[in-house]
């Protein structure tokens, strides 16, 4: 499809010149993504998280240095890549900000917090059905 500009004396913007070749490339555009996806999948993997939490892999990786590569809550060495936790009533759905961010966690306990909906209450109930039934 072709389009004509409003203004044919104005060169076209890179955006706009992005959007064109896009446009007239989508299926080898969305295949070339496919794959680089594909061979990427942890680089694309650290910024999705980056971009998400709005950290730098700096703060990321002194976050790691300054906990030992331990879990916040258990103090288990991480297995695998820690999660980042926060408070969730701050910032929407899997997103994270200065003020709300936390420490890092492991999965385990990150889903922990998350299904107790960081509720002292709940927790302190949940301690106290464990020493109930523990005796």
């Amino acid at each position: 499809m072709s389009r004509k500009r409003i203004n044919s004396e104005a060169p076209l913007t890179p955006s706009q010149k992005n959007k064109r070749y896009y446009e007239k490339h989508k299926e080898s555009e969305l295949q070339r993504n496919r794959v680089y996806h594909q061979d990427n999948k942890s680089k694309v993997n650290l910024r999705h998280r980056n971009t998400r939490h709005r950290i730098t892999q700096e703060w990321f990786d002194a976050k790691i240095e300054e906990q030992n590569n331990h879990c916040a809550v258990c103090q288990k060495e991480f297995q695998g890549t820690p999660h980042i936790d926060h408070n969730h009533q701050c910032c929407p759905k899997l997103r994270s900000c200065d003020k709300c961010r936390r420490d890092l966690l492991c999965e385990d306990c990150n889903l922990g917090l998350g299904r107790f909906f960081d509720s002292v209450t709940l927790m302190q109930n949940a301690i106290q059905y464990i020493e109930r039934h523990n005796k």
